[in-house]
Protein backbone atom coordinates (compact mmCIF):
# COMPACT_ATOMS: atom_id res chain seq x y z
CA UNK A 1 0.00 0.00 0.00
CA UNK A 2 1.49 3.36 -1.02
CA UNK A 3 0.39 6.66 0.52
CA UNK A 4 2.58 8.90 -1.64
CA UNK A 5 -0.35 10.20 -3.70
CA UNK A 6 -2.29 11.15 -0.55
CA UNK A 7 0.43 13.40 0.92
CA UNK A 8 0.40 16.86 -0.67
CA UNK A 9 3.83 18.14 -1.64
CA UNK A 10 4.38 21.72 -2.78
CA UNK A 11 6.56 22.48 -5.81
CA UNK A 12 10.08 23.72 -5.23
CA UNK A 13 10.85 21.26 -2.43
CA UNK A 14 12.49 17.84 -2.19
CA UNK A 15 10.18 14.86 -2.47
CA UNK A 16 11.59 11.63 -1.04
CA UNK A 17 10.39 8.16 -2.00
CA UNK A 18 11.67 5.10 -0.16
CA UNK A 19 11.27 1.71 -1.77
CA UNK A 20 12.76 -1.71 -2.35
CA UNK A 21 13.74 -3.75 -5.40
CA UNK A 22 13.02 -7.42 -4.84
CA UNK A 23 11.73 -10.65 -6.32
CA UNK A 24 8.28 -10.18 -7.79
CA UNK A 25 9.03 -6.69 -9.17
CA UNK A 26 8.81 -5.93 -12.86
CA UNK A 27 12.05 -6.50 -14.77
CA UNK A 28 13.87 -4.96 -17.72
CA UNK A 29 14.80 -7.04 -20.77
CA UNK A 30 18.14 -7.87 -19.16
CA UNK A 31 16.44 -9.25 -16.02
CA UNK A 32 17.10 -6.25 -13.75
CA UNK A 33 14.34 -5.47 -11.22
CA UNK A 34 12.71 -2.06 -11.80
CA UNK A 35 10.34 0.33 -10.01
CA UNK A 36 8.71 3.08 -12.09
CA UNK A 37 7.60 6.40 -10.57
CA UNK A 38 5.56 9.17 -12.24
CA UNK A 39 6.58 12.70 -11.21
CA UNK A 40 4.61 15.87 -11.94
CA UNK A 41 6.73 18.90 -12.85
CA UNK A 42 4.48 21.96 -12.67
CA UNK A 43 6.87 24.53 -14.11
CA UNK A 44 10.12 24.67 -16.01
CA UNK A 45 13.39 24.74 -14.12
CA UNK A 46 16.16 22.57 -12.73
CA UNK A 47 15.00 19.06 -11.85
CA UNK A 48 17.42 16.79 -9.95
CA UNK A 49 16.90 13.08 -9.35
CA UNK A 50 19.13 11.24 -6.85
CA UNK A 51 19.15 7.52 -6.11
CA UNK A 52 20.89 6.04 -3.06
CA UNK A 53 20.68 2.40 -2.08
CA UNK A 54 22.44 -0.61 -0.62
CA UNK A 55 23.06 -1.91 -4.15
CA UNK A 56 24.68 -0.67 -7.38
CA UNK A 57 21.76 1.43 -8.61
CA UNK A 58 20.93 2.69 -12.10
CA UNK A 59 18.67 5.65 -12.94
CA UNK A 60 16.59 6.19 -16.08
CA UNK A 61 14.65 9.45 -16.54
CA UNK A 62 12.27 10.11 -19.44
CA UNK A 63 10.64 13.48 -20.33
CA UNK A 64 6.86 13.87 -20.75
CA UNK A 65 6.97 13.50 -24.57
CA UNK A 66 9.29 10.49 -24.64
CA UNK A 67 6.50 8.05 -25.57
CA UNK A 68 5.94 9.86 -28.87
CA UNK A 69 9.39 11.25 -29.70
CA UNK A 70 11.64 8.51 -28.22
CA UNK A 71 14.09 11.32 -27.47
CA UNK A 72 15.51 12.87 -24.32
CA UNK A 73 16.01 9.76 -22.18
CA UNK A 74 18.74 10.25 -19.56
CA UNK A 75 20.64 7.52 -17.73
CA UNK A 76 23.25 7.36 -14.96
CA UNK A 77 25.00 4.52 -13.19
CA UNK A 78 27.68 5.62 -10.71
CA UNK A 79 27.65 9.32 -9.78
CA UNK A 80 31.26 10.45 -9.47
CA UNK A 81 32.35 6.81 -9.11
CA UNK A 82 30.06 6.06 -6.15
CA UNK A 83 28.44 2.64 -6.68
CA UNK A 84 25.65 3.45 -4.20
CA UNK A 85 24.53 6.73 -5.81
CA UNK A 86 23.13 7.65 -9.22
CA UNK A 87 22.16 11.21 -10.12
CA UNK A 88 20.60 13.02 -13.07
CA UNK A 89 20.24 16.81 -13.36
CA UNK A 90 17.82 18.26 -15.93
CA UNK A 91 18.56 21.98 -16.29
CA UNK A 92 15.37 23.10 -18.09
CA UNK A 93 12.81 20.44 -17.32
CA UNK A 94 9.60 20.40 -19.37
CA UNK A 95 6.30 20.86 -17.58
CA UNK A 96 4.40 17.57 -17.46
CA UNK A 97 4.62 14.01 -16.19
CA UNK A 98 8.17 12.65 -16.05
CA UNK A 99 8.99 8.97 -15.75
CA UNK A 100 11.69 7.94 -13.27
CA UNK A 101 12.82 4.30 -13.34
CA UNK A 102 14.86 2.85 -10.47
CA UNK A 103 16.79 -0.27 -11.40
CA UNK A 104 20.16 -1.97 -10.87
CA UNK A 105 23.37 -2.30 -12.84
CA UNK A 106 23.25 -6.11 -12.56
CA UNK A 107 20.59 -8.75 -13.13
CA UNK A 108 18.80 -10.20 -10.11
CA UNK A 109 20.17 -7.73 -7.54
CA UNK A 110 17.79 -6.07 -5.07
CA UNK A 111 17.67 -4.02 -1.89
CA UNK A 112 16.29 -0.87 -0.25
CA UNK A 113 16.65 2.56 -1.86
CA UNK A 114 15.92 6.25 -1.32
CA UNK A 115 14.85 8.36 -4.30
CA UNK A 116 15.14 12.16 -3.85
CA UNK A 117 13.37 14.45 -6.31
CA UNK A 118 14.38 18.13 -6.26
CA UNK A 119 11.48 19.74 -8.11
CA UNK A 120 11.75 23.13 -9.82
CA UNK A 121 10.80 26.07 -7.57
CA UNK A 122 7.99 28.45 -8.33
CA UNK A 123 7.86 32.21 -8.73
CA UNK A 124 11.56 33.13 -8.73
CA UNK A 125 13.84 34.21 -5.92
CA UNK A 126 11.70 37.19 -4.86
CA UNK A 127 8.39 35.32 -4.73
CA UNK A 128 9.29 32.85 -1.98
CA UNK A 129 10.93 33.21 1.43
CA UNK A 130 13.08 30.23 0.41
CA UNK A 131 15.12 30.92 -2.74
CA UNK A 132 17.51 28.58 -4.50
CA UNK A 133 20.26 29.55 -6.93
CA UNK A 134 22.62 27.27 -8.81
CA UNK A 135 25.89 28.47 -10.31
CA UNK A 136 27.84 26.25 -12.71
CA UNK A 137 31.37 27.56 -13.04
CA UNK A 138 35.00 26.71 -13.55
CA UNK A 139 38.26 27.47 -11.79
CA UNK A 140 40.80 28.22 -14.51
CA UNK A 141 44.42 29.34 -14.79
CA UNK A 142 43.16 32.83 -15.72
CA UNK A 143 41.22 33.32 -12.45
CA UNK A 144 42.67 35.48 -9.65
CA UNK A 145 44.45 33.66 -6.83
CA UNK A 146 44.52 33.77 -3.05
CA UNK A 147 47.71 34.31 -1.07
CA UNK A 148 48.49 30.59 -1.20
CA UNK A 149 48.08 30.38 -4.97
CA UNK A 150 44.57 28.90 -5.08
CA UNK A 151 42.34 30.11 -7.94
CA UNK A 152 38.94 31.43 -6.84
CA UNK A 153 35.58 32.83 -7.95
CA UNK A 154 33.82 35.53 -5.89
CA UNK A 155 30.06 35.96 -5.28
CA UNK A 156 28.38 38.92 -3.54
CA UNK A 157 25.15 38.06 -1.68
CA UNK A 158 22.65 40.39 0.03
CA UNK A 159 21.14 38.99 3.26
CA UNK A 160 18.27 40.31 5.34
CA UNK A 161 18.11 40.21 9.12
CA UNK A 162 17.51 36.62 10.21
CA UNK A 163 18.22 35.17 6.76
CA UNK A 164 19.92 31.78 6.72
CA UNK A 165 22.36 31.11 3.87
CA UNK A 166 23.41 27.57 2.99
CA UNK A 167 26.13 27.23 0.34
CA UNK A 168 27.28 23.91 -1.14
CA UNK A 169 30.24 23.55 -3.54
CA UNK A 170 30.70 20.29 -5.48
CA UNK A 171 33.40 19.27 -7.95
CA UNK A 172 34.82 16.04 -9.35
CA UNK A 173 37.94 17.89 -10.62
CA UNK A 174 39.48 19.43 -7.49
CA UNK A 175 39.45 19.43 -3.67
CA UNK A 176 36.75 22.04 -2.91
CA UNK A 177 36.94 24.84 -0.33
CA UNK A 178 34.33 27.46 0.66
CA UNK A 179 34.88 30.67 2.62
CA UNK A 180 32.38 33.37 3.64
CA UNK A 181 33.38 36.89 4.73
CA UNK A 182 31.59 40.16 5.46
CA UNK A 183 31.93 43.28 3.29
CA UNK A 184 35.07 44.28 5.23
CA UNK A 185 36.75 40.94 4.48
CA UNK A 186 36.34 39.63 8.03
CA UNK A 187 36.04 35.84 7.97
CA UNK A 188 32.62 34.46 9.01
CA UNK A 189 32.73 30.71 8.28
CA UNK A 190 34.82 28.26 6.23
CA UNK A 191 34.66 24.60 5.21
CA UNK A 192 37.02 22.24 3.42
CA UNK A 193 35.77 18.61 3.37
CA UNK A 194 32.05 18.36 4.18
CA UNK A 195 31.30 15.07 5.99
CA UNK A 196 34.78 13.86 5.00
CA UNK A 197 34.34 14.29 1.23
CA UNK A 198 37.10 16.15 -0.63
CA UNK A 199 34.69 16.84 -3.50
CA UNK A 200 32.07 18.68 -1.37
CA UNK A 201 32.26 21.77 0.86
CA UNK A 202 29.21 23.18 2.66
CA UNK A 203 28.63 26.10 5.03
CA UNK A 204 25.64 27.63 6.81
CA UNK A 205 25.40 31.19 8.13
CA UNK A 206 22.64 33.18 9.88
CA UNK A 207 22.69 36.97 9.45
CA UNK A 208 21.89 38.83 12.66
CA UNK A 209 21.41 42.09 10.72
CA UNK A 210 20.92 43.00 7.06
CA UNK A 211 24.32 42.79 5.38
CA UNK A 212 26.30 42.00 2.26
CA UNK A 213 28.53 38.92 2.41
CA UNK A 214 31.28 37.68 0.08
CA UNK A 215 31.41 33.98 -0.82
CA UNK A 216 34.68 32.56 -2.15
CA UNK A 217 34.58 29.30 -4.14
CA UNK A 218 38.10 27.92 -4.36
CA UNK A 219 40.26 24.82 -3.95
CA UNK A 220 42.11 23.41 -0.99
CA UNK A 221 45.36 23.12 -2.92
CA UNK A 222 47.43 25.55 -4.94
CA UNK A 223 46.82 25.75 -8.70
CA UNK A 224 43.92 23.30 -8.92
CA UNK A 225 41.40 23.91 -11.73
CA UNK A 226 38.18 22.35 -13.02
CA UNK A 227 34.41 22.70 -13.21
CA UNK A 228 32.09 22.96 -10.21
CA UNK A 229 28.47 23.36 -9.13
CA UNK A 230 27.65 25.92 -6.43
CA UNK A 231 24.18 25.76 -4.82
CA UNK A 232 22.94 28.68 -2.71
CA UNK A 233 19.84 28.29 -0.55
CA UNK A 234 18.59 31.44 1.16
CA UNK A 235 15.82 31.06 3.77
CA UNK A 236 14.20 34.10 5.38
CA UNK A 237 12.57 34.52 8.78
CA UNK A 238 9.78 36.87 9.99
CA UNK A 239 11.10 38.94 12.87
CA UNK A 240 11.61 36.64 15.84
CA UNK A 241 9.89 33.82 13.97
CA UNK A 242 6.94 33.73 16.37
CA UNK A 243 4.17 35.78 14.75
CA UNK A 244 3.35 36.71 11.17
CA UNK A 245 0.35 37.08 8.91
CA UNK A 246 -0.29 36.21 5.28
CA UNK A 247 -2.92 35.68 2.63
CA UNK A 248 -3.86 32.81 0.33
CA UNK A 249 -4.76 34.22 -3.07
CA UNK A 250 -4.70 33.64 -6.81
CA UNK A 251 -1.12 33.42 -8.02
CA UNK A 252 0.15 31.49 -4.96
CA UNK A 253 1.72 28.08 -5.33
CA UNK A 254 -0.88 25.30 -5.34
CA UNK A 255 -1.09 21.70 -4.13
CA UNK A 256 -2.28 18.82 -6.31
CA UNK A 257 -5.75 19.35 -4.80
CA UNK A 258 -5.81 22.89 -6.22
CA UNK A 259 -5.61 24.57 -2.81
CA UNK A 260 -3.26 27.54 -2.55
CA UNK A 261 -0.28 27.17 -0.20
CA UNK A 262 2.21 29.56 1.46
CA UNK A 263 5.60 28.25 2.62
CA UNK A 264 7.84 29.79 5.27
CA UNK A 265 11.38 28.47 5.88
CA UNK A 266 12.37 29.15 9.49
CA UNK A 267 15.10 28.35 12.01
CA UNK A 268 14.86 27.02 15.54
CA UNK A 269 17.06 25.54 18.22
CA UNK A 270 17.60 21.84 17.41
CA UNK A 271 15.66 19.68 19.86
CA UNK A 272 13.41 22.53 21.06
CA UNK A 273 9.66 21.96 21.29
CA UNK A 274 7.51 24.47 19.36
CA UNK A 275 3.79 24.99 18.88
CA UNK A 276 2.53 26.39 15.56
CA UNK A 277 -0.99 27.85 15.48
CA UNK A 278 -2.71 28.98 12.28
CA UNK A 279 -6.01 30.87 12.42
CA UNK A 280 -8.14 32.49 9.73
CA UNK A 281 -11.43 34.39 9.81
CA UNK A 282 -12.15 33.37 6.22
CA UNK A 283 -11.27 29.73 5.42
CA UNK A 284 -10.90 26.20 6.81
CA UNK A 285 -7.20 26.07 7.70
CA UNK A 286 -4.84 23.13 7.07
CA UNK A 287 -1.29 23.19 8.49
CA UNK A 288 1.81 21.19 7.61
CA UNK A 289 5.19 21.37 9.37
CA UNK A 290 8.14 19.91 7.45
CA UNK A 291 11.85 19.56 8.04
CA UNK A 292 14.40 21.49 5.99
CA UNK A 293 14.31 18.85 3.24
CA UNK A 294 10.54 18.99 2.86
CA UNK A 295 9.75 15.78 4.77
CA UNK A 296 6.43 16.11 6.63
CA UNK A 297 6.90 16.11 10.42
CA UNK A 298 3.24 16.62 11.32
CA UNK A 299 -0.05 18.09 10.06
CA UNK A 300 -3.39 19.24 11.47
CA UNK A 301 -6.75 20.27 10.04
CA UNK A 302 -9.28 21.26 12.73
CA UNK A 303 -7.80 21.80 16.19
CA UNK A 304 -10.36 20.75 18.83
CA UNK A 305 -13.06 20.78 16.14
CA UNK A 306 -12.47 24.40 15.08
CA UNK A 307 -12.37 24.49 11.26
CA UNK A 308 -10.56 27.84 11.25
CA UNK A 309 -7.78 26.87 13.64
CA UNK A 310 -4.96 24.35 13.06
CA UNK A 311 -2.21 23.47 15.54
CA UNK A 312 0.95 21.36 15.42
CA UNK A 313 3.42 20.74 18.23
CA UNK A 314 6.78 19.35 17.15
CA UNK A 315 10.48 19.01 17.92
CA UNK A 316 12.87 21.14 15.84
CA UNK A 317 15.00 18.79 13.67
CA UNK A 318 18.73 18.34 14.23
CA UNK A 319 19.69 20.81 11.51
CA UNK A 320 17.51 23.58 12.99
CA UNK A 321 15.62 24.25 9.73
CA UNK A 322 11.88 23.68 9.36
CA UNK A 323 9.12 24.75 6.99
CA UNK A 324 5.60 25.92 7.86
CA UNK A 325 3.07 25.32 5.07
CA UNK A 326 -0.31 27.07 5.38
CA UNK A 327 -3.10 25.95 3.07
CA UNK A 328 -6.87 25.38 3.13
CA UNK A 329 -8.89 22.18 3.44
CA UNK A 330 -10.76 23.08 0.25
CA UNK A 331 -9.60 25.64 -2.31
CA UNK A 332 -10.14 29.07 -0.77
CA UNK A 333 -8.69 32.55 -0.46
CA UNK A 334 -8.28 34.75 2.60
CA UNK A 335 -6.02 36.12 5.33
CA UNK A 336 -4.44 34.13 8.15
CA UNK A 337 -2.14 34.51 11.16
CA UNK A 338 0.65 32.19 12.30
CA UNK A 339 1.93 32.14 15.88
CA UNK A 340 4.97 30.05 16.84
CA UNK A 341 5.32 29.50 20.58
CA UNK A 342 8.22 27.78 22.42
CA UNK A 343 7.12 24.96 24.72
CA UNK A 344 8.75 23.73 27.90
CA UNK A 345 9.58 20.03 27.93
CA UNK A 346 7.50 17.33 26.26
CA UNK A 347 4.35 17.61 24.11
CA UNK A 348 1.18 18.80 25.79
CA UNK A 349 -1.26 16.23 27.16
CA UNK A 350 -2.16 14.78 30.51
CA UNK A 351 -0.47 11.64 31.74
CA UNK A 352 -2.65 8.68 32.60
CA UNK A 353 -2.40 4.93 32.84
CA UNK A 354 -1.44 4.71 29.18
CA UNK A 355 1.21 7.44 29.26
CA UNK A 356 1.05 11.05 28.04
CA UNK A 357 -1.20 11.98 25.13
CA UNK A 358 0.97 12.66 22.09
CA UNK A 359 -1.77 13.75 19.76
CA UNK A 360 -5.55 14.12 19.52
CA UNK A 361 -7.32 14.68 16.21
CA UNK A 362 -11.01 15.39 15.73
CA UNK A 363 -11.68 14.87 12.04
CA UNK A 364 -14.24 13.78 9.50
CA UNK A 365 -14.34 11.31 6.63
CA UNK A 366 -16.31 12.84 3.79
CA UNK A 367 -16.68 13.04 0.03
CA UNK A 368 -13.66 14.70 -1.54
CA UNK A 369 -11.19 12.89 0.75
CA UNK A 370 -8.57 10.59 -0.72
CA UNK A 371 -9.69 6.97 -0.99
CA UNK A 372 -8.22 3.51 -0.83
CA UNK A 373 -8.33 1.41 -3.99
CA UNK A 374 -11.43 -0.30 -2.59
CA UNK A 375 -13.31 2.99 -2.17
CA UNK A 376 -12.98 3.81 1.54
CA UNK A 377 -12.33 7.49 2.38
CA UNK A 378 -9.19 8.15 4.43
CA UNK A 379 -7.22 10.75 6.38
CA UNK A 380 -3.46 10.39 6.92
CA UNK A 381 -1.50 11.58 9.99
CA UNK A 382 2.33 11.39 9.79
CA UNK A 383 3.99 10.72 13.16
CA UNK A 384 7.66 10.86 14.18
CA UNK A 385 8.79 7.80 16.20
CA UNK A 386 12.06 6.59 17.69
CA UNK A 387 13.25 2.98 17.73
CA UNK A 388 11.78 1.03 20.65
CA UNK A 389 9.11 3.64 21.36
CA UNK A 390 5.71 2.18 22.23
CA UNK A 391 2.44 3.76 21.10
CA UNK A 392 -1.21 3.10 21.89
CA UNK A 393 -3.63 4.33 19.20
CA UNK A 394 -7.41 4.62 19.60
CA UNK A 395 -9.97 5.51 16.92
CA UNK A 396 -13.58 6.24 17.89
CA UNK A 397 -16.59 7.07 15.72
CA UNK A 398 -20.33 6.91 16.27
CA UNK A 399 -20.98 7.45 12.56
CA UNK A 400 -19.14 4.60 10.80
CA UNK A 401 -17.34 1.30 11.33
CA UNK A 402 -13.85 2.67 12.04
CA UNK A 403 -10.68 1.04 10.68
CA UNK A 404 -7.05 1.80 11.57
CA UNK A 405 -3.96 1.31 9.39
CA UNK A 406 -0.41 2.01 10.52
CA UNK A 407 2.15 2.25 7.70
CA UNK A 408 5.50 1.25 9.19
CA UNK A 409 9.00 2.35 8.22
CA UNK A 410 9.52 -1.15 6.81
CA UNK A 411 7.27 -4.14 6.31
CA UNK A 412 3.56 -4.51 5.62
CA UNK A 413 1.05 -2.06 7.09
CA UNK A 414 -0.55 -3.05 10.41
CA UNK A 415 -4.35 -3.08 10.20
CA UNK A 416 -6.96 -3.15 12.96
CA UNK A 417 -10.75 -3.28 12.62
CA UNK A 418 -12.89 -4.08 15.66
CA UNK A 419 -11.67 -4.16 19.27
CA UNK A 420 -13.30 -6.27 22.00
CA UNK A 421 -16.63 -6.43 20.14
CA UNK A 422 -16.69 -2.71 19.41
CA UNK A 423 -16.40 -1.10 15.95
CA UNK A 424 -13.81 1.30 17.41
CA UNK A 425 -10.31 -0.16 16.90
CA UNK A 426 -7.32 -0.05 19.25
CA UNK A 427 -3.72 -0.68 18.21
CA UNK A 428 -0.47 -1.11 20.18
CA UNK A 429 2.78 -0.59 18.29
CA UNK A 430 6.50 -0.79 19.07
CA UNK A 431 8.60 1.22 16.60
CA UNK A 432 11.23 -0.90 14.85
CA UNK A 433 13.24 2.14 13.77
CA UNK A 434 13.48 5.93 13.93
CA UNK A 435 11.60 8.00 11.34
CA UNK A 436 8.07 8.84 10.16
CA UNK A 437 5.18 6.39 10.25
CA UNK A 438 1.71 7.16 8.87
CA UNK A 439 -1.47 6.60 10.88
CA UNK A 440 -4.38 6.13 8.46
CA UNK A 441 -7.98 6.69 9.57
CA UNK A 442 -10.51 4.99 7.31
CA UNK A 443 -13.67 2.87 7.42
CA UNK A 444 -14.36 -0.85 7.15
CA UNK A 445 -16.76 -0.33 4.24
CA UNK A 446 -16.50 1.78 1.06
CA UNK A 447 -18.16 5.19 1.03
CA UNK A 448 -18.76 5.54 4.79
CA UNK A 449 -18.54 9.09 6.16
CA UNK A 450 -18.75 10.81 9.52
CA UNK A 451 -16.92 12.35 12.47
CA UNK A 452 -14.17 10.60 14.42
CA UNK A 453 -11.68 11.11 17.25
CA UNK A 454 -8.12 9.81 17.00
CA UNK A 455 -5.95 9.58 20.13
CA UNK A 456 -2.27 8.59 20.17
CA UNK A 457 -0.55 7.91 23.50
CA UNK A 458 2.88 6.89 24.69
CA UNK A 459 2.76 3.43 26.24
CA UNK A 460 0.82 0.24 25.53
CA UNK A 461 -2.60 1.10 26.94
CA UNK A 462 -2.27 -1.80 29.43
CA UNK A 463 -1.15 -1.88 33.05
CA UNK A 464 1.76 -4.20 32.27
CA UNK A 465 5.03 -2.50 31.48
CA UNK A 466 6.19 -3.40 27.97
CA UNK A 467 9.68 -4.12 26.71
CA UNK A 468 11.31 -4.51 23.33
CA UNK A 469 13.21 -7.82 23.38
CA UNK A 470 15.99 -8.35 20.87
CA UNK A 471 17.37 -11.83 20.27
CA UNK A 472 20.30 -12.74 18.04
CA UNK A 473 21.03 -16.16 16.66
CA UNK A 474 22.43 -18.17 13.80
CA UNK A 475 21.02 -20.80 11.47
CA UNK A 476 23.66 -23.47 10.96
CA UNK A 477 24.24 -27.11 10.14
CA UNK A 478 22.99 -29.22 13.03
CA UNK A 479 19.88 -27.07 13.68
CA UNK A 480 16.44 -28.62 13.50
CA UNK A 481 14.82 -28.55 10.06
CA UNK A 482 11.30 -28.19 8.74
CA UNK A 483 9.81 -30.96 6.60
CA UNK A 484 10.87 -28.97 3.54
CA UNK A 485 14.51 -28.81 4.67
CA UNK A 486 14.85 -25.26 6.08
CA UNK A 487 16.89 -24.86 9.30
CA UNK A 488 15.02 -23.19 12.18
CA UNK A 489 15.40 -21.94 15.76
CA UNK A 490 12.44 -21.76 18.16
CA UNK A 491 11.80 -19.41 21.10
CA UNK A 492 9.20 -19.39 23.88
CA UNK A 493 7.69 -16.05 24.91
CA UNK A 494 5.00 -15.24 27.49
CA UNK A 495 2.27 -13.04 25.96
CA UNK A 496 -0.49 -11.05 27.67
CA UNK A 497 -4.04 -11.71 26.51
CA UNK A 498 -5.53 -8.82 24.53
CA UNK A 499 -2.23 -7.15 23.66
CA UNK A 500 -0.88 -6.69 20.15
CA UNK A 501 2.69 -7.86 19.53
CA UNK A 502 4.97 -7.04 16.63
CA UNK A 503 7.62 -9.66 15.81
CA UNK A 504 10.24 -8.61 13.28
CA UNK A 505 13.20 -10.59 11.94
CA UNK A 506 16.07 -9.49 9.73
CA UNK A 507 19.22 -11.07 8.29
CA UNK A 508 21.94 -9.91 5.93
CA UNK A 509 22.81 -13.55 5.09
CA UNK A 510 19.53 -15.20 4.01
CA UNK A 511 15.89 -14.60 3.07
CA UNK A 512 14.33 -14.36 6.54
CA UNK A 513 11.00 -15.97 7.46
CA UNK A 514 9.24 -15.85 10.82
CA UNK A 515 6.22 -17.88 11.82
Amino acid sequence: MSLASFLPFPPGQTQVIEGRLDKGDNTLKGGEYVDVHKVEVTESGEFTVRLNGDFDGYLIVQPPDYATTKEGQLENDDWEGDLTESRIVVENAQVGTWTVAVTTASKGVGGSYRLSLDLPGAGGDDASPRSKRTERGELSADDPTLGGGEHFDRFEIELGAGDVLTARLESSDFDTYLALADADANSLVQNDDFEGSQSVSQIEYTAETAQQVILIATSAKKGETGSYVLTLLQAGEHGDGRHYSGELSEGDEALETGSFVDLESLRGTPGARLRVDVTSPEFDTLLFVMDGEGEIIDRNDDFEGDAKHSRVEFTVPAGGSYIVAVTSYAKAEGTYEVRITPLDGAPSGEAGESGPVVRTENGRLEKGDATLETGEFLDVYPLEVTEGEELHIELDSADFDAYLILVQLEGDPIQQDDFDGSTNPRLDYIATGTGTVNVVVTSAKPGETGDYALTIQRGSGTEEESALDTLTGELANGDSTLDTGEFYDSFEYEMVEGRTYLIAMSSADFNAYVG
